[in-house]
């Protein structure tokens, strides 16, 4: 997939609770170091930001070109070695990060 015009076939939306107060620390946190270390692997973080009537939630969108990327990027990067250094303090400030939508072209 070229990153300047991609092929998209799969989006997610992730919608994640954060610890109270947490919001802003985990915004920087994510992206100095998840952004460009998922970009390098196949998977695109496209929009992010915070909900106004959600003080302590952060919505992103993250697309793939296809099922098979997706399938293979989730263990390669959640497995990897950006995610072990950084997952403690992720982890950390997140409450539930388990509120995920995917829609796919088919």
């Amino acid at each position: 997939m070229d990153s300047n015009n991609p092929d998209i076939r799969v989006i997610e939306l992730r919608n994640y609770a954060l610890k109270p107060g947490k919001r802003d620390r985990f915004i920087h946190y994510f992206e100095k170091n998840f952004i460009l270390s998922q970009i390098e692997m196949g998977g695109y973080p496209l929009l992010r930001g915070s909900l106004k009537e959600a003080d302590d939630h952060f919505l992103w969108i993250r697309v793939y070109e296809d099922m098979s990327s997706r399938s293979k990027f989730l263990p390669a990067f959640y497995y990897g070695p950006v995610w072990k250094e950084c997952r403690e303090e992720a982890n950390d400030m997140l409450a539930n990060n388990d509120n995920v939508c995917r829609c796919d072209k088919g």
